[in-house]
């Protein structure tokens, strides 16, 4: 007889059970134990031609994808990244093993310099998989602090590199799912911070966001919440701010089997004496090709005159048939900012 799955079975549900049977077939069994030591790594960088990656743009979006790498290292920690931001001259990226990846993208090498690093011991419970879970990521323009989003326990860590690190559990993510958020978090020029839940518990058609108006370690800071509704069928997974002040938000889509699709969208965040909105349109599909695949980092590099290059990577989730890919596009329309 068919096999019929029960009509109370989600489309989260049963991407999570896909996910635990893949889990079989990925290299990540060592990073459900200890945390890695600092090392410096060696990547190979494949270039790949951006007409793989296929997808399509609204008229008029000034965005066009210029470069693609596949990214290989035979360190066994590299891999699955789940957020992504600009770092001292290159890109520091952490995956949902708690695995902090750093590099500087050298297009003109087939061999690029890295180094990986545990998330500071101070942010976690233990050294768990599950409390290590990292997948959003913030970074202060001079790169003297980043802050860590932490799924598992709805925490987020300020870290001071080479110093310290405090967390903080703002009482407005006690609620929100346990496996769905923080997914994406920005820090925006003005110093507040936008942090979006995967997903609502119970499911809706929005995700609860909080405007943070500072470092969210440091006491007492204003929190103001918001919904955001997100395309259909499509969850937010990072988040970005263009030169312009606006906001580009990432989206993942999940459809049975196994397909993955991302739309990017740009918007503008609102605060009133009626609190915060932020409403997105939708720019750029990828979603054929290499471009159907788990898009999960976003980050933006200030290039000035309202143009900035935009880094796009995916989460392999460690599953050994599965590539690292990291694209390149440029964004070229300068406007008055906002």
């Amino acid at each position: 007889m068919p096999l019929r799955l029960p009509k109370s079975l989600n489309k989260s549900m049963i991407f999570l059970i896909l996910l635990t049977l893949l889990f079989s077939l990925s290299s990540s069994e060592p990073r459900a134990g200890r945390p890695p030591e600092v090392a410096r790594i060696a990547i190979r960088a494949t270039e790949i031609r951006p007409q793989a990656f296929k997808g399509r743009r609204a008229p008029g979006v000034p965005l066009r994808l210029v470069k693609a790498w596949r990214l290989d290292s035979d360190n066994v920690e590299f891999g699955g990244i789940s957020a992504l931001v600009p770092f001292r001259g290159g890109l520091l990226g952490v995956s949902d093993a708690g695995v902090l990846v750093e590099t500087r993208p050298t297009p003109e090498l087939a061999n690029w310099f890295g180094q990986i690093s545990p998330i500071p011991a101070s942010c976690v419970r233990s050294t768990s998989k599950f409390d290590r879970d990292s997948e959003s990521l913030a970074v202060d323009p001079a790169g003297s602090r980043y802050w860590l989003g932490l799924e598992y326990h709805n925490r987020i860590c300020a870290v001071v590199p080479g110093g310290g690190a405090h967390f903080v559990a703002p009482k407005a993510m006690r609620k929100w799912p346990m496996t769905g958020g923080p997914e994406a978090m920005v820090r925006l020029a003005d110093g507040r911070f936008l942090v979006f839940a995967e997903r609502s518990h119970p499911p809706e058609a929005t995700v609860p966001v909080l405007v943070l108006d500072r470092d969210p370690p440091d006491p007492p800071g204003g929190v103001t919440k918001a919904r955001y509704r997100p395309p259909p069928e499509s969850a937010p997974v990072d988040a970005a701010q263009l030169p312009d002040g606006r906001v580009l938000v990432l989206h993942r889509r999940f459809q049975l089997p196994f397909a993955f699709s991302a739309i990017l969208s740009i918007g503008t965040l609102n605060l009133s004496a009626r609190g915060a909105s932020l409403q997105t349109q939708p720019i750029t599909w990828l979603d054929a090709g290499l471009g159907a695949d788990n898009w999960e980092a976003l980050a933006v590099e200030d290039r000035g005159h309202g143009r900035a290059t935009l880094w796009l990577a995916n989460d392999n989730n460690f599953m050994l048939f599965e590539p690292n890919y990291l694209l390149r596009l440029e964004w070229g329309a300068p406007s008055p900012r906002q």
